[in-house]
């Protein structure tokens, strides 16, 4: 159990990526999709009296390396052009970055595996740095929020939508004392062996 205290600060990570319609269902083992990843979204923000007091934001693209051509699929989702990820930096600088945002915060969550994806892009492109540990906490989120699921495929703005899901957490009273308590998914759909197995015997 992860306890989120008063005082804490703490960021939200989300990521976009490289992807066709189905790519989770299908581990991202069809031609040309591998998980790469395009932009880089975070907020920093601390837990004080019972709210949420945003700090710091940040969005950042990132120049696809195996991906020369952005699929339109992910055009038409995050509603930008290709040039937009083609002027992005490189996945190490992006990741550096990242990892100087999340540098004084407590935790770092996510609503989802983006975590295993930062891992899993790392391995792929031997980058050694250190990143920031991301917890997965999708499903606390789903149990406490009951409005309906929006998502904007906008790194940056899907972090504030997980914001207003820790908002609904408050507005149903499941924090107590000033604590939040937060349990991490284990439970993964994402299979990075084999991804990276598929994707070595592809280029074999």
């Amino acid at each position: 159990m992860i306890n989120l205290r008063s005082g804490n600060i703490f960021c939200l990570v989300d990521l976009e990526v490289i992807s066709q319609e189905g790519s989770l269902e299908h581990q991202w083992r069809r031609k040309n999709d591998f998980p790469e990843i395009i932009e880089i979204g975070a907020l920093k923000l601390i837990y004080k009296n019972n709210s949420f007091l945003e700090k710091a934001e940040l969005l950042t693209a990132v120049k696809p390396k195996l991906h020369k051509t952005i699929p339109k699929y992910i055009l038409n989702l995050t509603k930008k052009k290709t040039a937009y990820f083609h002027a992005g930096t490189d996945l190490k600088n992006a990741l550096l970055k990242l990892n100087e945002f999340c540098s004084d915060s407590i935790y770092n969550f996510s609503n989802g595996v983006d975590g295993e994806i930062i891992q899993l892009n790392k391995t792929k492109f031997n980058l050694s740095l250190k990143t920031p540990k991301i917890l997965n906490i999708a499903e606390f989120l789903k149990l406490n929020n009951n409005e309906k699921s929006i998502n904007s495929h906008s790194a940056l703005e899907d972090c504030k939508i997980v914001l207003q899901k820790f908002k609904c957490a408050i507005k149903n009273k499941r924090i107590s004392n000033n604590k939040i308590a937060l349990k991490e998914t284990t439970y993964s759909p994402l299979n990075s062996n084999l991804i990276l197995e598929y994707y070595e015997n592809e280029n074999n």
